[in-house]
């Protein structure tokens, strides 16, 4: 049977360490397992580890890829083990712990034990003396507080001190209490549980200091109470001093030191009834006050003196034929609304502007028909001439009808353009619309990188609209060059314009289909590449489905020159032996294969270039002219490559010849 160890291994730090061996080593034979073999387990990245251990005893080495092993303990495997970690097993105890030292160290502890719950029952008993004193402490503070009740305003402060020191040794009491149900509780775990004496001793420890403190505190509370007791016996109170509050009934006593009664304090409420209110007071009589200065404009309080002297100055102010109200009543034609009279005669009135009066100061000589006035760039009123087609839009009342005098067509509501890329349908298209025809500047262009440029390439061109873009792939070279388009020969070369085109219409959702898009690229310039290709221009459809890899040579070129149809036909390899490049013709000998004589040739047959060999004739020349005999010559090693022939027929064979015929190199 086998136990499960599992867990993380840590150093002193906290910190896991990772690719370290665990080695286990046997130092007997078991059922399960055989003395001096070696079980190892590496820790993970974060130090974790797992292994099934069989029962046995083992020593446990620990080993990292730069260190020698070394032991660290050893660990003991029973059928009944329970699954835990490697740090479990190795400080866990067996009988080989059980020394003849430890087992008198057992005894020792579970004699203390026993002397620790005798302490306790001590303390329990000292407890119960101390719920006595602390309940007497708080009889005796109730009395107090009973004696003091009338002067409560000013030791109200004590009697809360009071209540609280009999509250605190009320708990304390009640922490005596628990602490001694603690202590027996203790007392049952010691006796049941030997194994763990030591943890109870010291909680037998904890229950007997808690009680004696619990002493302490009653003991301190109770001359606390009594200390206050002391202190108000013999001090009178004062607004800077606790104590005693005599009482006292005058109303007229200034003193710190006396209490009023509710005698003093209905006397002087009697008579605060008596005074007038301030807030809307009602005066009685002929209340007198001091006459304000003619200047006055405060809230002081006007009297008859102020008043008539300010009537007496208005009537000297006034014109001898108005000093009378008969007389201002005559001259205001005796209309009690007179104010509103002249009011509504004023609204009828237009008021003094600087706008109307430029207006009318323009000279009477100025031709006002057929004129506009506006304000000239100094802010004068001026006129304008006003053309026949102005008179006309200004009598019109619809957008529709001022298009129409003005003959403007549909594209008159249409909003533009937000961009060339921009497709809302109903928009006014700007110059360059999509591209086509636009100026492309360098912060338009699109670039790819040179490494990722084919992944990049397929990736950009369904995320953006049909359109034409300014391309170019930029930085990179040799092997790190990957090219978005191989080229037939020379160094590649992507720099230019994009055409991008959905063929195949719309789906039956309504929705383009954009699972292919034809792809055109413009080359910008000349290309310089080995033989000079011209202007470049290629052609590719591509799918969502494309691999970055089959990109570059899935373009197709859709111009070519003369002399690149040329250069095709007699392109080599750099080599000494000068094989042809893709598209370009060799005269060669077909040799018949490994292990058969016979040779038969096929037009537009496939024919693998290791069977092939270039061929030479020769014609021996004199003055006469050529010699009718030729020879031929068979050199070189065999071609690379692939070829398709462009000659030859069904029923010609050779045997132990070769067949010369015309071939063009396909790949």
């Amino acid at each position: 049977m086998s136990v499960l160890i599992s867990g993380v291994l840590k150093d002193g730090a906290g910190l896991p360490m990772s690719g370290y061996h665990i080695i286990l080593k046997a130092r007997q034979n078991t059922s399960a397992v055989v003395m001096r073999t070696v079980a190892t387990v590496v820790t993970g990245p974060a130090g974790e580890y797992a292994f099934e251990a069989q029962t046995g005893r083992y020593d446990v080495y620990l080993r990292s890829c730069i260190e020698r092993e070394y032991c660290v303990g050893d660990i003991s495997v029973y059928d009944d083990s329970k699954p835990g970690t490697l740090n479990d097993f190795l400080t866990a105890l067996d009988e080989g712990d059980l020394k003849p030292d430890v087992v008198k160290r057992f005894e020792e502890m579970v004699a203390q034990a026993q002397q620790s719950a005798e302490a306790a029952a001590k303390s329990e008993r000292q407890a119960g003396k101390h719920v006595a004193d602390a309940q007497q402490i708080k009889s005796d503070c109730e009395t107090l507080a009973d004696n003091v009740q009338q002067n409560a305003e000013a030791v109200a402060e004590d009697k809360n001190q009071v209540a609280l020191l009999a509250s605190s040794a009320t708990q304390d009491a009640a922490r005596a209490e628990q602490a001694v149900k603690d202590a027996d509780k203790i007392v049952q775990k010691a006796v049941d549980k030997l194994a763990d004496a030591a943890t109870l001793t010291g909680e037998a420890k904890a229950s007997a200091e808690s009680a004696a403190k619990s002493e302490q505190n009653a003991k301190q509370h109770r001359d606390e109470a009594q200390r206050i007791v002391d202190e108000l016996k013999g001090t009178n109170a004062s607004t800077t001093q606790k104590g005693l509050v005599q009482l006292c009934s005058d109303t007229d006593n200034d003193s710190e030191e006396l209490a009023a009664t509710p005698k003093a304090v209905k006397t002087v409420m009697d008579e605060t009834k008596t005074k007038a209110p301030l807030d809307s007071p009602a005066f009685t009589g002929t209340p007198t006050t001091p006459t304000p200065p003619d200047d006055a404009v405060g809230l002081e309080t006007a009297n008859a003196a102020f008043v008539r002297k300010l009537l007496a100055a208005l009537v000297d102010s006034s014109p001898e034929a108005l000093d009378t109200l008969n007389e201002l009543a005559a001259a205001l034609g005796n209309d009690p609304n007179f104010s509103t009279t002249v009011i509504n005669a004023l609204a009828g009135k237009q008021p003094l502007n600087d706008v109307l009066t430029a207006i009318s100061e323009l000279s009477e000589l100025t031709q006002r028909a057929d004129n506009l006035l506006y304000f000239n760039q100094d802010g004068n009123a001026s006129l304008s001439p006003l053309s026949e087609k102005a008179r006309a839009l200004l009598v019109l009342d619809t957008p529709e009808a001022m298009r129409t005098e003005l003959e403007l067509k549909a594209a008159a509501t249409m909003e533009a353009q937000s961009d060339i890329y921009d497709r809302t349908a109903g928009c006014l298209a700007l110059p360059g619309a999509f591209g086509y025809g636009h100026v492309f500047s360098s912060s338009e262009v699109v670039y790819f990188s040179a490494q990722n440029g084919p992944a990049e390439f397929l990736k950009w061109v369904f995320e953006v609209t049909p359109g034409r873009y300014a391309v170019t792939q930029y930085g990179g070279s040799g092997t790190s060059y990957n090219p978005i388009i191989a080229y037939d020969m020379g160094q590649p070369y992507f720099r230019g314009l994009v055409d991008i085109d959905i063929r195949y219409g719309i789906d039956s959702g309504g929705i383009e289909a954009e699972a292919r898009r034809w792809i055109t690229f413009h080359g910008d310039a000349e290309y310089e590449g080995g033989f000079g290709e011209g202007p470049a221009k290629y052609q590719v459809l591509v799918k969502k489905s494309m691999r970055p890899p089959d990109l570059p040579k899935a373009w197709s070129r859709l111009f070519w020159s003369r002399n690149r149809l040329m250069q095709l036909l007699y392109a080599t390899e750099n080599t000494s032996k000068r094989p042809p490049f893709p598209g370009g013709l060799v005269l060669a000998a077909y040799l018949p294969d490994d292990g058969s004589s016979e040779v038969t040739l096929l037009r537009a047959q496939d024919v693998s270039g290791s069977r092939l060999r270039q061929v030479v004739f020769e014609a021996e020349y004199r003055t006469s002219g050529f010699s009718a005999a030729a020879r031929s010559f068979v050199y070189g090693d065999a071609l690379p490559g692939t070829y398709v022939a462009l000659s030859g027929g069904p029923d010609i064979k050779f045997y132990n010849r070769g067949l010369v015929s015309l071939f063009v190199r396909v790949a």
